[in-house]
């Protein structure tokens, strides 16, 4: 895909993909009704709760990503199952 920092998927994809710890992975994002979405892929030996993993790994206010959005949420998957999923907002 060619860089555009005015795409909301280029720019959210490139946050993950900087911000994520190793052996984590988020898919590319999707429009959903209200707003955009990912799926959080938490490594099995992981340990915690996924919730509030999503939760940390929302975009910081001084973020790009706000500059192309308004709402992200984030699905958190770990032991191949799904978790309560976490609304990032913009501030």
């Amino acid at each position: 895909m060619q860089k555009d920092q005015g795409d909301p998927r280029y720019v959210v994809r490139e946050y993950f993909q900087q911000a994520l710890p190793q052996g984590w992975w988020a898919t590319d994002p999707m429009r959903d009704p209200w707003g955009w979405s990912v799926d959080l892929h938490i490594p099995v030996d992981w340990r915690g709760n996924p919730a509030s993993a999503a939760m940390a790994q929302c975009p910081p206010p001084e973020s790009d990503v706000w500059l192309v959005i308004e709402s992200l949420s984030i699905h958190p998957i770990w032991k191949t199952a799904p978790w309560a999923s976490y609304q990032c907002l913009k501030r």
